[in-house]
């Protein structure tokens, strides 16, 4: 009679009694070893979704034939944002530094800049200067309305001189890592103008010697530089590098 006259717990007690002693066991267990466990855990998954790479270190070159075949060439360097490592067509391993204010961006396999840098007091100077052009350029756009059409070569000529400020930008000449290692400048290598700027993917994606380009005729897309042309372009190339940039 004992037996029956006890009352039944509730299964619904019974399953939270159940997830209290669960999250109890839980907390304890945290307490004990989730701060020896937690600090590695991180370090794993990034080490996963975020590898990096060194020439030093032949476990961790990244200038395998599988990655050489797939023109895979551009990685991560370990410990240095402002690094990367690139590989060449024949396997060789080598470690790239940004320019100066750029990181490398893997996922577009670039050297990115984090912000725009503050305008300098020559592009205010420059802005200015533009400003007081453009009603001179206003007039001349309404005397070749009035006159006969211009031919092809002075259309041209007029188009790349009568942009506005909002229509052009102050272009810069900034070199690849590789010119800059070897001393090489934007203005007196033709060779690379002539065969990378636009016709170059890397290039492209970063811009280099963006001035020259122009001046040369080969500028990127979209590119209307206000401080070119500053010279024309020579028409002998400079000998053939020994290994491309």
């Amino acid at each position: 009679m004992a037996s029956l006259n006890k009352k039944k717990i509730p299964r619904k007690k019974i399953f939270m009694n159940m997830k209290k002693t669960y999250l109890v066991t839980s907390l304890v267990i945290y307490a004990a070893f989730g701060a020896k466990i937690s600090p590695f855990l991180p370090t794993v998954a990034a080490a996963k979704q975020n590898p990096c790479y060194t020439c030093a270190n032949n476990s961790s070159n990244p200038c395998t034939p599988d990655n050489v075949a797939n023109n895979k060439l551009f990685f991560t360097r370990c410990d240095e944002p402002g690094m990367f490592v690139q590989c060449n067509v024949f396997g060789d391993c080598s470690e790239q530094s940004c320019s100066p204010g750029r990181k490398w961006n893997q996922q577009l396999e670039i050297c990115t800049r984090p912000s725009a840098p503050p305008k300098t007091d020559k592009d205010i100077e420059t802005r200015k200067h533009l400003q007081t052009k453009s009603k001179k350029n206003q007039k001349k756009k309404d005397k070749m309305k009035k006159n006969l059409p211009p031919s092809p070569i002075q259309e041209s000529s007029i188009k790349r001189t009568l942009h506005s400020e909002d229509d052009c930008i102050i272009c810069d000449d900034e070199e690849t890592p590789w010119m800059i290692d070897n001393e090489h400048d934007c203005t007196n290598f033709d060779y690379l103008i002539n065969t990378m700027c636009n016709k170059n993917t890397y290039w492209s994606n970063n811009k280099f010697c963006r001035l020259s380009c122009y001046n040369a005729g080969n500028g990127y897309a979209g590119d209307v530089c206000c401080n070119g042309p500053s010279s024309e372009p020579s028409s002998m190339p400079s000998a053939m590098p020994s290994s491309m940039p």
